[in-house]
């Protein structure tokens, strides 16, 4: 089984749709996959997610709207200065007096604990092991019992926080790891493939990550969209 993650092409915030490169992105994403590559496709409710879905559907497959793929727009709260933080925007120092949140125990952190987002992250993790159920692959502990093996071939258009913390389940490692250092541009593409070493149990194996090929054959700049600078005295975001 093959799943396929892609990250909308780059937002438009502020009216909720995507950017006139973000279309030249989605649009490049059209050329190089099509709809009837795919068994299944799901998609987040969200606009920039659904124009960037349709660039690759063209109305020709079926689309599985879920509200799981919503963006996580929860967030963990700083108690000792009152402060909201995104949960994927922590700054080192911050990480430093708080080593938890880069450990399995990371949501036992009281200083950034935040019912909701505990809450909203587990369903998102429930909803995926439901949907990979569904085609055959049942989670028992760290890995996934196969119930019916198969090359199912599903894609999800998402965000980068539900693509991290998918990320962060099949890959077992804590949901702040995958989304403070790891990015993925607009448009990239991520992909795990089952491997079935011993009969009757699988894992989900990255084998891509953020992979943007399809802008580089149509001559489009990577997005800096979710980055932040590459050094301190850069103008970029901080």
């Amino acid at each position: 089984m093959k799943l396929y993650i892609i990250r909308h092409a780059e937002p438009d915030y502020e009216h909720h749709t995507i950017t006139e490169r973000g279309k030249k992105e989605a649009a490049a994403l059209g050329k190089r996959y099509n709809a009837s590559d795919f068994d299944e496709i799901y998609c987040s409710p969200l606009e920039r997610a659904q124009m960037t879905c349709q660039a690759v559907v063209k109305g020709k497959g079926k689309v599985h709207t879920v509200e799981w793929l919503r963006e996580l727009n929860h967030y963990h709260a700083v108690l000792k200065n009152g402060k909201r933080q995104t949960c994927w925007d922590f700054k080192p120092e911050y990480i430093l007096k708080h080593p938890t949140l880069l450990q399995p125990n990371f949501l036992e952190s009281m200083e950034v604990r935040d019912g909701e987002f505990e809450k909203h992250l587990f369903h998102v993790w429930d909803s995926l092991d439901k949907l990979l159920a569904k085609h055959g692959y049942k989670r028992e502990g760290y890995f996934y019992k196969v119930t019916r093996r198969n090359r199912d071939k599903i894609i999800l258009f998402a965000h980068f926080g539900i693509m991290s913390a998918i990320v962060a389940h099949l890959m077992n490692i804590p949901f702040t790891n995958a989304a403070q250092f790891m990015i993925c541009p607009p448009s990239g593409v991520t992909v795990f493939i089952t491997e079935e070493r011993t009969r009757g149990l699988a894992q989900f194996r990255m084998s891509r990550y953020g992979d943007t090929t399809h802008l580089g054959k149509e001559g489009i700049i990577r997005s800096f969209s979710g980055r932040f600078c590459e050094l301190f005295t850069d103008k970029t975001r901080h």
